[in-house]
């Protein structure tokens, strides 16, 4: 755990002294120290890592034809990956790799609104601050495909609708990660209602008219099946698990409730981004609608801490409000003292290799 003291503390460290022309290598520094960090990670028995590790064993010794005839059913590109990765001798890279993604894209998405919105150097710290404290980093080690989609999910929902860029390169992006994880279809359904939340694009009716056509052809049973009932299933397995019980879960809810709050008190600031703020708000009346599913706020709220720093900026950006500040500061590190205390107290790193 140590380590991690470390890494939080030099972090924030390094962020407050660098010029903000040099923000962007700070922030690869940043990213790459956790990656390293997560190739020494020892991951429980339990831990979704432990047997992502076995199957890129098994399909380094199983060979590509035996994966693409039983394995690509469902989350195809996830055992694609896999397989990918068997190829490497050390599949202690494939934590290393899904941790430099997730802290990749949600650095530069910070990075990136700190420039488009011309942010203080006090405001950047404090930012990097609360999404480094709120990325639960247990999770992003140990569990890793869906919280590597998480941080790709929300960099391209800033890019969007703040930036107004790489639209098509977005529907890419989303389609594919629904291959990659179908639990990400819990996000990705806000964004396609906003597709459909376009009043003088006749585009989207006549593509909405030839998919319901399409659908009502063919017969809707497998879909459902792939779509609808994936989502309920995994919803509903998320009660099984009993990971760190109520205090993490206030933990989560807190962030959550947090982000929300200042939302609401900067809501007037927000009409620029209108869109990404229903999008915010959505995914936030998702969750609750799931609040006694206590995987769920578990699980997104480091994805909801993602979104609200496009908020924060957007806010902060022109109204310099020292209370919203010191509201985000404090729930940061109450946080990460919970999750050092709690948490990541048990956590191991072996430094061999």
């Amino acid at each position: 755990m140590s380590s991690l003291v470390l890494f939080y503390i030099l972090s924030l460290f390094l962020t407050a002294v660098c010029n903000k022309h040099n923000l962007r290598m700070v922030y690869f520094v940043i990213t790459i120290w956790v990656s390293v960090l997560s190739f020494f990670y020892e991951p429980s028995e339990s831990a979704d890592l432990t047997r992502h590790i076995e199957t890129i064993k098994f399909y380094g010794d199983i060979g590509l034809d035996w994966v693409i005839e039983n394995r690509l059913n469902l989350n195809p590109l996830t055992h694609l990956l896999f397989y990918a990765f068997s190829f490497i001798k050390e599949p202690r890279f494939f934590s290393c790799f899904c941790t430099f993604v997730t802290y990749g894209f949600s650095l530069l998405l910070l990075y990136r609104a700190s420039r488009f919105y011309s942010l203080s150097k006090s405001t950047i710290v404090i930012l990097t601050m609360f999404l480094l404290f709120n990325w639960n980093y247990l999770l992003v080690a140990g569990s890793c495909r869906v919280f590597m989609l998480y941080a790709i999910v929300a960099y391209f929902f800033y890019m969007e609708f703040v930036e107004d860029r790489y639209h098509k390169l977005a529907i890419l992006v989303y389609l594919a990660s629904v291959l990659f994880h179908y639990g990400i279809l819990l996000v990705l359904i806000p964004r396609l209602i906003l597709y459909l939340y376009k009043p003088a694009n006749k585009k989207v009716y006549l593509w909405a008219f030839f998919i319901v056509a399409y659908f009502v052809y063919n017969g809707v049973s497998n879909y459902e099946a792939i779509l609808f009932e994936s989502i309920l299933d995994k919803s509903e397995s998320y009660k099984n698990y009993n990971v760190f019980g109520i205090w993490q879960f206030l933990n989560s809810l807190i962030c959550v409730l947090v982000c929300c709050f200042c939302a609401i008190k900067g809501r007037s600031l927000l009409v620029e981004i209108k869109r990404f703020y229903i999008l915010f708000w959505i995914i936030v009346v998702i969750i609750f609608l799931y609040l006694s599913n206590f995987q769920v706020i578990y699980r997104e709220s480091n994805l909801i801490a993602t979104l609200s720093v496009v908020l924060f900026s957007h806010i902060l950006k022109s109204h310099n409000d020292q209370t919203m500040k010191t509201i985000i500061g404090l729930q940061s590190i109450v946080s990460l003292i919970y999750s050092l205390v709690y948490v990541y107290s048990g956590i191991d790193f072996k430094f061999v290799i």
